[in-house]
């Protein structure tokens, strides 16, 4: 059996090891059986979800998670263009996820502004900011 440790490290330069707990059937899982269940026709899915996010790396990683469970993908990297592809896009658009923080609008306002073309459509928050950043903002 496989056993790893995860390292962690503090400004003081002091470290510390953790052991994660072992589960037994891991070791059983043959890669072929994973893939295959993970590739399985009944994990794709017919719905189109709008992904506005302002941060490249971000919206590539959602993006390729995403369409890994088949979903089909709209990106926008601001308010704007995410209003645009929802007025040019003429099938329905079952969710938007959006940043919090993104420069033009907020993803409340995008949210907001989108409802009264589509109000159907369900929406998802997402942000990198703290808790803190967050507070200090009105209008997300």
């Amino acid at each position: 059996m496989m056993t790893e440790n995860l390292w962690t490290a503090s400004a003081d330069t002091s470290t510390s090891s953790l052991k994660p707990p072992t589960i037994p059937e891991a070791d059983k899982i043959n890669d072929e059986e994973f893939h295959d269940h993970h590739s399985n026709r009944s994990l794709r899915r017919a719905e189109t979800i709008l992904l506005a996010e302002d941060e490249e790396m971000v919206w590539k990683l959602a993006r390729q998670v995403l369409e890994m469970y088949g979903y089909q993908v709209l990106e926008a990297a601001n308010g704007g263009a995410a209003l645009l592809i929802c007025e040019r896009h003429k099938e329905p658009i079952n969710l938007l996820v959006s940043d919090v923080i993104m420069p033009e609008m907020s993803g409340r306002e995008l949210a907001d502004r989108l409802a009264q073309l589509r109000p159907e459509m369900k929406v998802l928050y997402m942000s990198c900011a703290t808790t803190r950043a967050l507070q200090g903002r009105a209008s997300w």
